[in-house]
């Protein structure tokens, strides 16, 4: 039985959920974790709190350090083609996934195709072979991940994100404590590790 708990909040649509996704497998057996993946859309996200996903100074900056980051965490990545990423059939199909039992490995499947590979993650066709990858049944899941009812879903996941004060992804919750980004997994381990104490401390007005 998992010692901890972690909720995580992804969107396909993000590089920086990809790095994590590839890196959680590790944290998750080190110290025995059980992960609790949500699925939201980030840009809906961003859109309710009239945010914009990227300004152009944010842009410039993400653009190298996403290379970067690849490099850096040794993560093969290329940008998706097409670009942006339509995540949503991709994000529906992880609710069925969760309900088939194959969740981690379609989640596996999914970010590499789009951010190793260049696989358009909206095509039926490429999210029929990562489900296949995955060991489901890919005329199933996609049929009912055409249904009306997942992409409420996944848009009322956001909804209570945002209610909840997330502010994008990928976002990592331990003992109610925010790990934000790929960087932050290494103090998240910290905390894994054994008892730490937070201040409190209010930095930010």
């Amino acid at each position: 039985m998992a010692k901890h708990r972690v909720i995580i909040y992804f969107d396909y649509y993000s590089p920086y959920a990809y790095f994590v996704s590839a890196a959680f497998d590790h944290i998750a057996v080190e110290y025995s974790v059980a992960a609790e993946w949500r699925p939201l859309d980030v840009v809906q996200l961003l859109r309710l709190a009239e945010a914009d996903i990227y300004s152009p100074a944010k842009r410039r900056y993400v653009n190298h350090d996403v290379f970067r980051c690849a490099e850096y965490y040794a993560t093969p990545i290329a940008i998706p083609k097409p670009w942006p990423i339509n995540a949503r059939p991709a994000l529906a199909a992880s609710l069925v996934a969760k309900e088939e039992g194959i969740f981690e490995p379609f989640r596996k499947a999914v970010f590499h195709a789009a951010w190793a590979q260049q696989r358009d993650i909206a095509d039926p066709v490429v999210l029929a072979d990562c489900i296949v990858q995955a060991g489901g049944d890919a005329d199933l899941i996609l049929r009912r991940a055409h249904a009306a009812c997942y992409a409420r879903t996944i848009f009322q996941h956001t909804q209570a994100a945002a209610a909840e004060g997330i502010f994008g992804v990928p976002l990592l919750i331990y003992n109610d404590e925010r790990f934000f980004g790929r960087d932050r997994l290494t103090m998240l381990e910290w905390r894994l590790r054994g008892p730490g104490t937070n201040s409190g401390c209010a930095l930010a007005r």
